[in-house]
């Protein structure tokens, strides 16, 4: 299939976004003018796309190009070009609307994302949200709609390609493949034949994960540090996250109403957002030290974006200053690079230095009750096992030389 994507030049600010076919029964081209303006700088013109198609602007777009070629791909040889024009027009006119066909593997994937909604967390949801997005992608770059039964052990490996070409994480492509088998499982539970069992599972070859973490001395400087007054709620929710080991989503949901007492010991139970585990916590001494500056109360609520954003600046200000190497998001990609400590801190750092500072020293299946883990080989994915203390402490054992520590300072 020949066809041709490109801007109008001939206007100043903003240009058209236009495409051409070039039809199998006659040399003069099918020309659309799309419902689509776009900035010059935006435009990648050997790729014939927007540079980058990853942002949310430019989503609406692609999909339509990507729905139009496939479109004109699958119809060119047997419909005359101003009935394929006619039928390209009702495409764009209708864009808005999700029209896809019933025995395709997109049409079931988006039935079983929606069946699903209140069944699988948010997360996941958002999981299969981003592979949607990724099969859309993918089958504009094929230029097909594929059937369930197309969906076998060849597609995937193309599929795979396609995913290392757009520089996908090893992560996200086993995952997507994996969503590839439920959907076709789910396809197969309404009574319809698959080659699901042709399909295998990508083998990559494992990468050291950096896990960045914060060492008792460094959570000890935070809470030294005096931070501006607009920066205090932050530096409490994190040193909050650094002993009671949760999620963003459940500390900062953490109120006074959750408190339970057991045995005299001060409590908090609540429902793990992710996981709806039902959490009994009792609360570290340096979490009621908090509380009793706060009148037995949380600190104010933050949004995630201004939490992540005032915790580096705390870092910061503390001088968290080590050099790490880790992945950083840069446009729609990640990147692994060295960069000050505090650049890498997010809202999961409280969690991670949780299980990495109490490890070895709590038992690790009291350790699990805290963080709501399922199983051990989960829970070590967020230890730092190579962190500089422990590999000191080691080294103490051996010359006969060991410290008593005590990861508090009440």
């Amino acid at each position: 299939m020949k066809y041709r994507c490109f801007i109008d030049d001939n206007t100043i600010h903003t240009h058209n976004v236009l495409i051409q076919f070039f039809t199998n029964f006659e040399d003069k081209p099918i020309n659309l003018r799309l419902p689509f303006n776009i900035l010059k700088k935006d435009w990648n013109k050997t790729l014939q796309h927007p540079t980058d198609r990853y942002k949310k602007k430019h989503r609406s777009l692609i999909d339509l190009i990507n729905d139009l070629r496939i479109t004109y791909s699958q119809f060119s040889d047997t419909i005359p070009p101003q009935k394929m024009k006619k039928a390209l027009l009702k495409l764009v006119e209708n864009r808005h609307k999700t029209n896809v066909q019933n025995n395709t593997f997109l049409f079931f994937l988006q039935r079983y994302i929606q069946i699903k909604k209140k069944e699988l967390c948010i997360s996941t949801i958002k999981r299969y949200n981003v592979f949607l997005k990724l099969i859309k992608l993918f089958e504009g770059s094929e230029c097909k709609r594929f059937k369930i039964l197309e969906i076998n052990n060849k597609i995937i490996q193309k599929f795979i390609s396609f995913c290392i070409s757009e520089q996908y994480s090893q992560s996200t492509i086993t995952r997507s493949v994996l969503f590839f088998k439920t959907i076709l499982n789910f396809c197969s539970s309404l009574g319809m034949k698959t080659k699901n069992y042709e399909i295998k599972c990508p083998r990559f070859k494992i990468k050291t994960k950096a896990i960045i973490t914060l060492n008792e001395e460094e959570i000890k400087k935070i809470e030294a540090k005096e931070v501006p007054q607009n920066l205090y709620s932050a530096k409490q929710w994190l040193l909050i996250s650094c002993y009671t080991g949760q999620r963003f989503s459940d500390f900062m949901n953490f109120s006074s109403s959750n408190f339970v007492d057991i045995q005299n010991e001060k409590c908090i139970q609540f429902v793990q957002k992710k996981t709806g585990k039902n959490i009994v916590l009792p609360l570290h001494p340096f979490v009621l030290k908090i509380l009793n500056e706060n009148n037995g109360l949380f600190p104010p609520k933050l949004d995630l974006v201004n939490y992540n954003l005032q915790i580096k600046r705390i870092a910061q200000l503390s001088g968290i200053n080590t050099n790490v190497f880790c992945n950083k998001r840069k446009h729609f990609r990640c990147f692994y690079a060295e960069f000050p400590k505090w650049k890498a801190l997010s809202s999961h750092i409280g969690r991670r230095s949780f299980a990495t500072n109490f490890y070895g020293k709590i038992p690790t299946t009291l350790l699990m009750l805290a963080t709501g883990h399922s199983t051990e080989q989960m829970f070590n994915k967020y230890v730092n096992l190579y962190c500089n203390e422990k590999i000191i402490e080691l080294s103490e054992h051996f010359n006969g030389n060991v410290k008593d520590k005590v990861y508090v300072n009440s």
